[in-house]
């Protein structure tokens, strides 16, 4: 799930909608190869979204044009792909891949996020850095504490062998990624997402709970949360909402200016919750709720 401004008038469609103006999306030449988990980044700056994906293992498309060509795949297969996502750690101007697995090759839980680095002759086949095996679901790569470099925060359902293991924050400095977190959240997580809530120059981070997933768990049931981050990357929880949702996204709903935040849940009667943020302040209540297929023409906004 996703919220982007599909049409530049400045409001976030979940999904797919027909407003706040009406939208035709045109079908395009360019051919994607079967891939899972696509993520779309510009890559090597040349102003064209490249596109990394997986197809058996971790593959990189380089974009000309209309044409994507494949010019970078990860050595070792993964069995378990959940996350991707990109960052500059050393401040030169190309950035890096990160991955993040549930498992890996030798399965049994043993999943790894890890970082390859961007050089000027491309990306490298060696890994940068990589964490301890774990059953990653996700990783979010962004400057979380402000001082130029991505970090890294890698997200992890919790309560699942071999050893429970919760979402962690890694600083990076002068190029180089720290082998520790400095910080941690304490309730399992699913899903996250990043922002400037508050227009305050920091990040704010967006945790989606989870609900029970089989008979292995997930470490129970947990609202979303908000988490404000210092300038030494260690959150502090400012808001929670009314319930538990699986995906979780932040985005400009009503065209105010301000992120406001969207999330699902696999129960129906919940549906997609968006609540709305003004001048900072979120309600812990959504705003509304959406069921079924409906039309945004007439424009979320201040919960009419």
């Amino acid at each position: 799930m996703t919220g982007i401004s599909v049409n530049g008038d400045g409001c976030s469609s979940v999904c797919l909608r027909e407003g706040c103006a009406s939208v035709t999306l045109a079908a395009t030449s360019l051919t994607l190869p079967a891939v899972g988990l696509p993520r779309f980044f510009d890559l090597d700056g040349d102003g064209d979204l490249d596109l990394a994906g997986v197809a058996s293992r971790r593959r990189l498309y380089r974009r000309a044009g209309t044409t994507l060509t494949e010019f970078w795949s990860e050595p070792t297969a993964y069995t378990c792909a959940t996350g991707i996502s990109f960052g500059d750690v050393n401040g030169d101007g190309l950035p890096g891949v990160f991955f993040a697995d549930c498992d890996g090759p030798s399965a049994g839980y043993s999943g790894r996020s890890r970082f390859y680095e961007q050089t000027i002759s491309g990306v490298s086949t060696a890994v940068t850095w990589q964490t301890g095996t774990a059953w990653n679901t996700g990783i979010a790569a962004a400057d979380f504490d402000r001082d130029g470099d991505a970090d890294v925060f890698i997200i992890n359902q919790g309560g699942m062998p071999p050893t429970p293991t919760r979402s962690s924050m890694y600083l990076a400095s002068g190029g180089t990624i720290a082998a520790s977190s400095v910080w941690a959240v304490s309730h399992p997580v699913r899903n996250a997402d990043f922002a400037n809530v508050n227009a305050d120059a920091r990040l704010e981070l967006l945790t989606c709970g989870v609900d029970a997933c089989g008979s292995g768990g997930c470490g129970g049931a947990e609202p979303t949360r908000i988490y404000q981050l210092s300038s030494a990357g260690v959150g502090s929880q400012v808001w929670a909402s009314d319930g538990v949702d699986q995906e979780c996204r932040f985005g400009d709903i009503d065209g105010d200016g301000d992120q406001d935040v969207f999330a699902f849940s696999r129960t129906s009667t919940r549906g997609i919750a968006i609540y709305l943020n003004s001048l900072g302040t979120l309600a812990t209540s959504p705003a509304h709720r959406l069921t079924g297929l409906a039309s945004n023409e007439r424009r979320i906004s201040g919960g009419r």
